[in-house]
């Protein structure tokens, strides 16, 4: 992981591999992020699989803006960067954003995720609505 001159972690930089997940909620300042395992890439594969088509999602303005991971080794079956926001999954397929209903509740899964790494108070601010 990367490291600013304070010891705070910052997001990867180019030359780390991995998938990593950000909880994209700060606005000029970095956002709680962590890479994934292979069991849990493994999962998230799992949970890619079969998500039905839905319509796009906007974000209230100074608001959490969801998940974002970026596949940063090009792992087959997880597109090179996902969206996850309010039960929708949205990627790049064929150069088109394309919107999926979380039905597999990967949105809950990153929540989770985040809990396990330490950000479990940003994740009670975010589900209490009360960063903006």
């Amino acid at each position: 992981m990367a490291f600013n001159k304070e010891n705070k972690r910052v997001f990867p930089a180019k030359s780390e591999n991995g998938i990593f997940v950000s909880l994209d909620i700060y606005s000029g300042k970095t956002d709680p992020y962590w890479k994934l395992t292979d069991k849990q890439i493994e999962e998230l594969k799992t949970k890619l699989k079969d998500l039905p088509e839905t319509k796009m999602v906007i974000p209230e303005k100074y608001a959490h803006h969801g998940f974002r991971i970026y596949n940063k080794d090009e792992i087959q079956q997880i597109p090179q960067r996902i969206e996850v926001f309010r039960k929708v999954v949205s990627f790049r397929k064929k150069r088109k954003v394309c919107y999926f209903e979380d039905i597999n509740n990967i949105e809950d899964w990153l929540f989770s995720l985040a809990i396990e790494q330490g950000y479990e108070e940003v994740v009670n601010k975010v589900r209490n609505s009360e960063i903006a």
